[in-house]
């Protein structure tokens, strides 16, 4: 996996193991690294345009994330400042104030990774990660995990990565009547739907779950993708089946956008667009600014001139930049207000 991909696969899994004490034996011995990088991203988020963050505010900060002032001056400090995401300030050996220079979320994300590969995370650290990419991506049967995870860190190493992102919460598991085995799947991503979407998948072949997973990886790449656009490559590609049922469980949503005429065209998201935003901004929001990103792609694709397609393009690139140098990541403290749209176009 890329770096930015990676970084937000450690910021996540670091979510869910802040819920047990820094102390726990098993997260010391086997998840260190995802703990500490992605505690570590989550402080860095905080500060970011933030100007002249005084000792006393970026020691309370740090301490949220379970960083003692020690580990602020001897390890995050020089971190910060040799991945250039802070300039911070000395005074007679102590940190005075820091300034945030991130520039860009992926410039965030490829700092934690990169912090992540530094403190040699053991097979079972990076496995999880793996569960974790492999859960994220589709709803998807244990067995079938562990030959991914496997080929990455050997099949022993595997086993103990999918019990630990199981036991911590980093992936949730399904089981029970109708499946086969247990389906693992991302709870922030896939909670609302995987009832259907278990059942659903259990019983495809290999090839057939490669097909609907390559139709949601299409709609995660370009959000607000037409539908009629995609199921023609459905079609050509004798795929409309596994379509039709992506969308019929919840693995891609419909949404309808009404024409001056009168007719109406269908545009796809998949839940990765809301996942991180939806438990604490609420889907209401999520769905005024997916229907603001399907209106302008109706525009891209079926405007009625070529210069009309290139000005909602131009636009849509326009406001993509716009809310990168605004917002602030996804992931800020709760309560912020900033940040919605970050993540989202």
């Amino acid at each position: 996996m890329d770096k930015v991909k990676k970084g937000k696969y450690i910021i996540s899994a670091a979510k869910s193991l802040k819920r047990y004490q820094l102390a726990n034996a098993t997260i010391a011995g086997f998840l260190y690294a995802t703990s500490h990088a992605g505690r570590a991203g989550l402080l860095v988020s905080a500060l970011r345009h933030n100007k002249n963050v005084s000792l006393g505010h970026l020691t309370i900060l740090a301490a949220e994330e379970g960083f003692s002032p020690l580990d602020l001056s001897s390890r995050l400090a020089p971190w910060l400042e040799n991945s250039q995401l802070c300039r911070v300030k000395w005074q007679d050996e102590q940190i005075s104030s820091v300034d945030s220079l991130i520039l860009s979320y992926d410039g965030l994300l490829t700092a934690v990774s990169d912090l992540y590969d530094s403190l040699s995370p053991p097979p079972e650290d990076i496995g999880c990660l793996c569960v974790l990419e492999a859960a994220s991506q589709l709803p998807t049967p244990e067995s079938d995990v562990l030959h991914a995870v496997a080929l990455v860190v050997g099949e022993e190493a595997g086993k103990r990565a999918i019990s630990l992102a199981k036991n911590y919460k980093i992936v949730a598991s399904r089981s029970g009547k109708g499946l086969r085995e247990p389906i693992l799947f991302s709870e922030k991503l896939w909670s609302s739907c995987i009832s259907k979407a278990a059942i659903a998948l259990d019983p495809l072949n290999t090839d057939q779950r490669a097909v609907v997973l390559d139709l949601v990886e299409q709609v995660r790449n370009y959000q607000g993708f037409p539908e009629s656009l995609l199921r023609d490559l459905a079609r050509q590609n004798n795929a409309e089946p596994m379509l039709n049922l992506a969308i019929g469980v919840g693995l891609l949503n419909r949404t309808d956008i009404q024409m001056a005429d009168g007719t109406s065209r269908v545009f796809l998201t998949s839940p990765h667009f809301y996942g991180d935003l939806e438990s604490e901004f609420g889907e209401d929001m999520c769905d005024r600014v997916k229907i603001f990103l399907d209106s302008t792609r109706n525009g891209q694709h079926f405007g009625q001139t070529k210069l009309t397609r290139k000005r909602f393009t131009l636009f849509h690139e326009a406001f993509h930049i716009e809310a990168h140098d605004k917002a602030d990541p996804v992931f800020r403290t709760r309560g912020c207000e900033r940040g919605t749209f970050n993540e989202l176009l």
